[in-house]
């Protein structure tokens, strides 16, 4: 039969593996949500450009991104922005459209199985897309357009899946010929402009205006708004890591308090024997905490482990309902070392303080306790 101290310790190891994995869950999104824009963009999908062009006559949009591209302009592709207007898909579901002029020039691809399209009877859809029209890639999805009786329908071959939130997590995504077999007069809507770093976008956009006066009906920065929307979102998260911590360090508190009080109940008598034989109270109070220190750095362990091999698995069925399928956050390894730093500091301070009542306790007290 299992002892006592035995069963303590795995139950004491077990709770500190557990209590790391939702801290570490909390330190891993807060390092690559709030503290990498990086993450933010696996999550939502989204392209991010630094200026938002838009032609006031939409069959020049590809003689204007031409005039766009000099000095300053790492690059310029021409697109129909996603989630600007809406196809059915199999009679049935409606999707964002998205399409670029060029799918490898992409810096932030939400493809997460297969390819864009390279073909007009190609076609990559959302994953949620693909659930709720039971496809798959190698399938074909019949498309037709919206509010246009006249408009033709085509059937394209799923080439690929992506994923994202940023248009509701329902995307289509065609090239320019695939989508004039449906609307044969579909023009390019946008421009985007990706800058130099160290440019303005304002000044730039200021620039654009005077040099094109009446050619373009909008011109705006994107990057700087896009991040502002996720403003309150990073927020958010903040607060929940911060208030998942402050809960897990104070379970670690009370669970020192426990634990050491049971460590010093149960050894009394081996304490007062020490005591008697000369060793001092700091001797036998560091027993006590490092007991305890040891059940944190094996449960931490254990749980860091578990968090490196599981956390994106655990990461990408969290935000499933959103539309993510595949995350692949780098693993903070100094975020989650001085998260466990953090916890053996608090576990020994607590176990310290609760374990200096011993120096009060005569050997003889200790001894006939039992």
């Amino acid at each position: 039969m299992i002892s006592f101290e035995r069963a303590r310790s795995l139950l004491t190891g077990i709770v500190v593996s557990v209590l790391m994995c939702v801290a570490g869950f909390a330190v891993i999104l807060y390092a690559r949500l709030v503290n990498d824009q990086g993450g933010m963009l696996q999550i939502t999908g989204a392209e991010v450009y630094s200026v938002n062009v838009q032609p006031a006559r939409p069959e020049e949009a590809a003689q204007i991104a031409g005039e766009l591209e000099g000095e300053g302009v790492r690059k310029v592709m021409t697109a129909i922005e996603p989630g600007s207007s809406r196809l059915l898909c199999d009679y049935g579901v409606y999707a964002a459209l998205s399409v670029y002029s060029d799918y490898e020039e992409l810096e932030n691809p939400s493809i997460y199985a297969g390819r864009y399209p390279k073909h007009e009877n190609e076609a990559a859809i959302s994953g949620n897309l693909a659930q709720a029209l039971g496809k798959d890639i190698g399938d074909t999805v019949e498309v037709s357009q919206l509010f246009q009786e006249d408009a033709g329908e085509g059937a394209f071959l799923i080439v690929g899946l992506t994923q994202g939130t940023y248009t509701g997590g329902m995307d289509i995504y065609l090239t320019m010929e695939g989508l004039k077999l449906i609307d044969s007069a579909a023009q390019w809507q946008t421009v985007h402009v990706y800058l130099e770093e160290g440019i303005d976008a304002e000044e730039y956009c200021r620039n654009l205006k005077d040099r094109f006066s009446d050619r373009l009906s909008y011109v705006g920065g994107f990057e700087q708004v896009f991040y502002s929307q996720l403003a309150p979102i990073i927020n958010s998260v903040s607060g929940v890591v911060f208030f998942i911590m402050a809960v897990m360090f104070l379970l670690i508190i009370i669970m020192g308090y426990f634990v050491t009080n049971s460590i010093l109940l149960t050894r009394k008598r081996d304490f007062g024997i020490m005591k008697a034989l000369g060793y001092s109270n700091g001797q036998i109070i560091s027993q006590a905490v490092v007991t305890f220190m040891l059940y944190v750095a094996g449960g931490s362990l254990l749980g860091s482990m578990f968090l490196y091999f599981g956390s994106n698995a655990v990461m990408a069925g969290l935000f499933h309902g959103m539309g993510v399928y595949r995350i692949s956050f780098r693993f903070p390894v100094a975020w989650i070392a001085a998260l466990v730093l953090c916890m053996e500091a608090a576990g020994c301070l607590t176990a310290f303080i609760s374990a200096w009542k011993v120096r009060k306790i005569a050997p003889c007290s200790l001894i006939k306790a039992e």
